[in-house]
């Protein structure tokens, strides 16, 4: 999905009952109902690393193929009680109360990397 129209098309998804999910997990907090895939921030930082290597004298062409090896899972519990769906306990385990961006509480779970906005 285009993730500069998130909210364009969260906003219609939700006025036709239809549930979104994006590849980026910061997109729950603008009212997708759910997103997997690798934090912005964490995307940052291993470009921000390729960048320091090649300025230090690095050949781009000799350095190695990274990869991520954390997904993130984000929910939105008020997009998914607006759509009428039920979230089980198996995807809300054990978790602790944190603030987002926009000052929204979120759920994080601590077990696995799975973020809850309420």
């Amino acid at each position: 999905m285009v993730t500069t129209q998130s909210r364009f098309i969260t906003d219609t998804a939700k006025a036709k009952k239809l549930p979104t999910m994006f590849s980026e997990p910061e997109l729950v907090t603008q009212g997708a109902l759910a997103a997997h895939g690798v934090s912005l921030y964490d995307e940052g930082r291993l470009l921000a690393k390729y960048v320091q290597r090649v300025l230090s004298g690095n050949s781009p062409k000799d350095l190695p193929i990274e990869s991520f090896s954390k997904y993130e899972l984000g929910i939105n519990l008020e997009t998914a009680r607006e759509l009428g769906i039920t979230m089980t306990t198996k995807l809300t385990p054990n978790h602790s109360l944190n603030r987002t961006a926009r000052g929204r509480r979120s759920r994080v779970v601590r077990s696995q990397p799975v973020s809850l906005v309420r």
